[in-house]
């Protein structure tokens, strides 16, 4: 970004030459790429535009540097006309314009250059405006741009007398002869997205056919500017213009980087307006305008603001405007920073950055070890304390800091379970012939609890996905193609068989729940699938280590359980046909999808896991088989037989599960009971007796049928 050196002369009369001046900004800010002229080209942060990409912001970074002491020229308006009629605002899109301010003025031809005529702007204005590239037009036009340079906020004019709306009395010019509001209908302002094929000029000449998510300052008929990035030739201010609207807006940052790119429109207000500057900047810009123009011939008669959430920055900082304080103590700071600094020295940092320092700490005994830092609302990235702490740095200097080696104590290199748990199943499923996958963690379409990005890279990828099946089958239908319509695969085999581990997200009342899923998917010509599909999760489930869950069939789908938790389902999928589906895929393929909660199955795997010293009595097995209702949880099973006797029964598992018409709607399923005492052998006859008592208990709860 281009500065010049003559305007922060201006600010700043005591700065050093250009040279040192751009030596020190290397050092303690940004980076000066190079000196051209009275042209300094700095390369600022990201994150540091609503404050720097202003001659303002360059200024009191070289106060603060050299321990200037840095006077802002800014000016505030003390109670400017608002609500005369002669405006109204309406803002369609709040969410991509967080405030937009306007102000009505009339040039007075008795003090104004050339008669009521706008003239050329000062040789100095005109200067600064050609050493940062831009080219002077008239003394309104290139007041606009020299604010924007002093002040970082983008301004533009429009011609009042060319927006859409009439006044009862056209002859009257000035304060002194404007009609009262009753006699007038107002211009109105309007923010709103472009409709589809509209058409607008710029004022450099160029015609754009727009787009419905291009965001427009418009009146009631036409469009007047793209909004945050070029204005309209229709409103453009002229020589001729006696009566004009400013404004001061802010707009979402994503917006106006996406529709400055699409247009190929890269301006100097798009690339501050990118980079999501503060909306506290447009009363700064506009305040500072209004004094010029003032000063220059022109009458402020209305001023309309309109700001939906005054209290928060427009942005994804959610702090409130000037609210944000932080305690700063030096012995935090050499904690974090590793060097001492006094609480005189911060306090000055500070303090000629602009902050302004507060004593009204928590505790009033600590008023000699710390201070309280309110932030300036233009400091949008200053949240915590860290970043306090970098400024004080940076600006006493990084190579003052003397290195230290780090204290950090040595232990060896340990595997997370849950890294270890994912490649145990990834080779699980590779040893059964299946291919893993990596899909997207974006999809186009979302369900209710599904979560929404702020900023998506396409309207495709709004959402981040709620579940793994989707992008299984999409999977499977862009691979049917290389299958032949009679069976059989250029790779080999008639069958698909993938499987993806990753997360998805859903939306909760506590916020986004991140889950690790485990999804697989078969898919073959006509043959069923779902039995094959049980098979591998059940011998899966099984080689990792848990055998409490029992698959359910439930609404037309196969639903893993295990006690009162549900770990997933296993369903059939029917794929569509290639050439009524955007994706394509062959007609007649079936798919047998699976999806698994990783996280749940890991706590499930560890919660069983036991680890105990051997015994020294020997065990007993026996086999228990009954007869109940489909309905009955074999969780709750479980846990009656374990309560039976806790003290001899080590260990419950479900060994068998048999379903069939024949049973009507019941089931039929086999316990494996291991009994142990720790300090005696367990006779037949003990065992026995516990068998009968278990029986009894079966029957009485669950109505069972002893097999």
């Amino acid at each position: 970004m281009k500065f010049s050196y003559f305007l922060i002369k201006r600010l700043l009369p005591r700065v050093p030459q250009a040279k040192k001046l751009a030596e020190a900004l290397n050092d303690r800010a940004f980076a000066v790429e190079r000196i051209s002229g009275d042209c300094l080209d700095i390369k600022l942060s990201s994150n540091r535009y609503s404050d720097a990409a202003s001659h303002i912001g360059i200024a009191r970074e070289a106060a603060a540097i050299f321990g200037r002491k840095f006077q802002s020229p800014v000016k505030t308006i003390i109670n400017p006309p608002a609500d005369q009629g002669f405006l109204k605002i309406e803002i369609q899109n709040p969410k991509l314009c967080g405030r937009y301010m306007g102000r009505y003025f009339e040039i007075n031809p008795s003090i104004s250059s050339g008669r009521g005529k706008i003239g050329s702007s000062p040789l100095w204005m005109q200067k600064i405006l050609k050493s940062c590239g831009l080219k002077p037009i008239n003394a309104v036009v290139d007041l606009m741009n020299y604010v924007m340079l002093e002040t970082g906020q983008p301004l533009h004019a429009f011609d009042y007398d060319k927006i859409e709306g009439t006044i009862s009395n056209s002859k009257f010019l000035i304060s002194k002869q404007t009609p009262s509001p009753k006699t007038q209908i107002p211009k109105k302002i309007i923010v709103r997205k472009a409709k589809k094929g509209e058409k607008i000029e710029t004022l450099d000449g160029q015609k754009f056919i727009l787009e419905p998510d291009v965001l427009l300052i418009a009146d009631i008929k036409k469009p007047l500017a793209i909004a945050g990035i070029k204005g309209g030739e229709y409103a453009g201010v002229t020589k001729r213009t006696k009566r004009i609207i400013v404004e001061a807006a802010n707009f979402d940052s994503v917006s106006i980087f996406k529709t400055s790119r699409k247009l190929k429109l890269i301006t100097d207000a798009a690339i501050r307006f990118s980079h999501n500057i503060s909306p506290s900047l447009a009363q700064i810009g506009m305040d500072r305008a209004t004094e010029f123009l003032t000063k220059t011939g022109w009458k402020l008669i209305d001023s309309v603001d309109i700001y939906p959430k005054p209290a928060r920055f427009a942005g994804a900082s959610a702090r409130r405007v000037g609210e944000e304080v932080i305690e700063f103590a030096p012995p935090k700071y050499e904690d974090l920073i590793g060097a001492p600094i006094s609480l005189i020295k911060a306090k000055k940092y500070f303090q000629s950055l602009g902050f302004s320092i507060e004593n009204n700490l928590s505790n009033p005994s600590r008023i000699k070890e710390a201070i309280l830092v309110r932030v300036p609302a233009w400091r949008t990235d200053i949240e915590n304390f860290e970043d306090l702490a970098e400024e004080v740095s940076r600006l006493e200097g990084y190579n003052s800091l003397k290195p230290k080696p780090p204290l950090v104590g040595l232990k060896p290199a340990t595997e997370e379970d849950g890294i270890v748990f994912k490649d145990k199943i990834r080779n699980i499923l590779v040893n059964f012939q299946l291919d893993e996958v990596y899909g997207y963690s974006f999809v186009g379409e979302g369900s209710k609890d599904a979560v929404e990005l702020e900023n998506p890279i396409s309207r495709e990828f709004r959402y981040l996905r709620p579940t793994l099946e989707t992008g299984l089958l999409k999977t499977v239908v862009q691979n049917s193609r290389f299958f032949p319509a009679r069976g059989g695969s250029a790779f080999g085999g008639d069958k698909i068989r993938v499987f993806e581990i990753g997360k998805v997200f859903r939306r909760s009342a506590n916020g986004v729940r991140e889950r690790l899923s485990l999804g697989i998917a078969l898919a073959a010509k006509k043959q069923p699938l779902i039995l094959e599909l049980k098979g591998i999760v059940d011998e899966l489930l099984k080689s990792v280590g848990f055998a409490d869950f029992l698959m359910v069939e439930a609404g037309g789908l196969l639903r893993i359980e295990s006690g009162r938790q549900i770990l997933g389902n296993i369903k059939t999928a029917h794929l569509p046909a290639r050439g009524r589906s955007a994706s394509g895929g062959e007609k007649g393929w079936v798919s047998a999808v699976c999806e698994i909660d990783l996280d749940k199955l890991l706590q499930l795997v560890e919660e069983e896991r036991e680890f105990r010293p051997l015994p020294k009595y020997p065990s007993v097995i026996r086999d228990i088989s009954i007869l109940v209702s489909g309905e009955a949880r074999i969780g709750d099973i479980v846990q009656l037989i374990q309560e039976a006797n806790p003290k001899i029964i080590d260990d419950v598992d479900l060994i068998d599960e048999y379903v069939d018409e024949k049973l009507g709607r019941k089931q039929s399923l086999t316990f494996r009971i291991i009994f142990q005492a720790e300090d005696r052998t367990l006779t037949d006859a003990e065992v026995n007796r516990e068998m009968e008592k278990m029986g009894k208990v079966l029957r009485k709860k669950f109505r069972a049928e002893i097999r």
